[in-house]
């Protein structure tokens, strides 16, 4: 009986250069994320003027950007700092 070759769980990431839209959709769209108790799904990115917008829904399935709490505005973000965001809120 022949073994088979293991199955690759997921390419490694290499945190030190920033990533790029396509990266950051392939790594985050469809990942649950929990902001004040509450469960989000991550749905998009979208890209304006060289920043990015998280585009998130909700269980009743109604969508929004990430925006700032005091402020009440969409949240803007470059590439690199996105993705520290997502991170810190997955808690990795």
């Amino acid at each position: 009986m022949a073994l088979s070759k293991p199955k690759r769980v997921g390419d490694k990431i290499d945190f030190t250069k920033s990533p790029t839209l396509k990266e950051l959709k392939d790594r985050y769209i469809n990942r649950t994320i929990k902001i004040d108790k509450k469960s989000y799904t991550i749905i998009d990115f979208t890209l304006e003027e060289k920043q990015v917008k998280i585009k998130i829904k909700d269980q009743n399935q109604k969508t929004a950007f990430l925006i700032n709490s005091k402020t009440k505005k969409e949240m803007r973000f470059d590439l690199d700092y996105a993705q520290k965001v997502i991170l810190e809120i997955l808690g990795i």
